[in-house]
């Protein structure tokens, strides 16, 4: 597991950090901790490894650590700040921000996501705590030192801002050993700060080793791959963005499994790209949303956000003793109303609302509220613009909440665009059709 570990001023100072940079008064440098379960709540740590034991600095030669940060790609540059998420250089207390930890059982190895570099690190798991704490021992004889790294060159002073392939990352992990893509990396690249435009994307890369399983680096250039094996992006990028949070995992079948975890969406790609199946959690922190309406926003923010997902087949084991009857629906449903009925109550603006279900084949459900009667129009148009179906077609309809089904007839499986006018109001929402 992932912990920080507190640093004062003073001890980050004599480490060789520049004291500019300890705006906080202190440091929080990441450390790893394997724990052995004993009881209902306790256990014994037998195995850590610590970030602090692996620095260096060319800042102050009077101080520990000093050194040529390019000459070793091992170690981690203290005074590397990293890119702030809300812009500038990041130095707060929590300097590196560790947000994933994977074992290998193979290699033995540990992977950390590092967002605050934008970067992913693998160590030795092999050696002993002692190993670990210097630069020789366990399998690959470089105690607890870096053995591999990647996505941004600049964090060991190797290579430019355009050389940089992840921005703010999540969920860095092997794909296991029994699945498509065996061993190598799968990670959420949120793709926050990306030069080329705000999108994310799922990398896949091989990371690169001899006959002897020892990752290859030649002196003075960044570790490879150059580019990703695969890599998922949006048939329009900037569709999909999740600025933070987020995973993927690769399933038994081929396909992968994403969560945008800002929007609350979970969907399933299969090895065209193609979206096979898609969820939106109807849950947000107050708890299950009513059925059908808008996700609600909290300082711009989804409020039904998710950090992760994770597929688990029926015959896991976590689920030997569980009741996994289909039962009601997670989200809250609320009883039919009609005008006379003493539960309506007139919409207080037009909302045009989310279809349901989405995605649908063949037919779905289009609601929209009026709070006075107007004229309406309902029109669905594929992603070039052009219309395909007319759902409403300048009607009047009363004050309320009114709902139309929509059915796909022919029109191909992809993604679509269903819009609403109403006395000089106008919405759009997407909708996705599988077949």
């Amino acid at each position: 597991m992932i912990a920080w570990e507190y640093k004062s001023a003073t001890e980050a100072i004599a480490a060789g950090r520049d004291s500019a940079s300890v705006p906080d008064g202190a440091l929080w440098p990441e450390h790893i901790i394997e724990v052995e379960p004993g009881g209902e709540r306790g256990g014994d740590i037998v195995w850590e490894w610590h970030v602090w034991h692996h620095l260096i600095q060319d800042f102050d030669s009077t101080q520990a650590n000093f050194g040529v940060v390019a000459d070793h790609p091992e170690l981690i540059d203290i005074n590397f700040l990293g890119p702030a998420r809300g812009g500038g250089a990041n130095s707060a207390a929590d300097w590196l921000h560790a947000n994933a930890v994977a074992y290998n059982p193979e290699l033995d190895q540990i992977m950390i996501g590092i967002p605050n570099w934008s970067e992913l690190w693998i160590i030795d798991h092999s050696t002993t705590t002692e190993e670990a704490a210097e630069h020789t021992g366990g399998n690959r004889g470089k105690g607890g030192d870096i053995l591999y790294r990647w996505g941004n060159p600049r964090a060991y002073q190797t290579g430019t801002f355009m050389e940089q392939q992840f921005f703010n990352q999540h969920d860095a992990q092997w794909i296991d050993s029994d699945l498509p893509g065996a061993g190598n990396i799968l990670v959420f690249n949120n793709g926050q700060g990306r030069p080329q435009g705000a999108f994310s994307t799922i990398d896949e890369l091989v990371a690169p080793m001899d006959s002897s399983s020892n990752y290859t680096l030649s002196p003075g250039v960044a570790y490879g791959p150059a580019e990703p094996a695969w890599r998922y992006t949006a048939p329009i990028p900037t569709d999909f963005f999740s600025p933070f949070i987020s995973s993927a995992q690769r399933l038994p079948n081929g396909n992968t499994l994403i969560c945008d975890g800002a929007a609350g969406t979970f969907f399933e790609i299969d090895s065209l790209q193609a979206v096979d199946w898609l969820y939106i959690s109807p849950v947000s922190a107050n708890g299950p949303l009513t059925q059908g309406e808008p996700i609600p926003t909290n300082m711009g923010r989804n409020a039904n956000l998710v950090f992760r997902t994770t597929r688990y087949a029926p015959d896991y084991p976590g689920l030997a003793d569980k009741d996994l009857t289909p039962g009601d629906p997670i989200e809250i449903i609320l009883p039919p109303t009609s005008v006379g009925d003493p539960l309506f109550e007139v919409p207080l603006e037009f909302v045009l609302h989310q279809n349901y279900p989405n995605p649908f084949n063949p037919a779905t459900t289009i609601r929209f509220s009026l709070p006075r009667s107007a004229r309406v129009t309902l029109t669905v148009y594929n992603m070039l613009g052009q219309k395909v179906a007319a759902v409403v077609e300048n009607e009047v309809f009363t004050a309320g909440e009114h709902s139309m089904s929509f059915e796909a007839g022919n029109l191909s499986a992809g993604i679509y665009i269903y819009r609403l006018t109403a006395d000089g109001f106008a919405s759009h929402q997407k909708m996705i059709l599988l077949k």
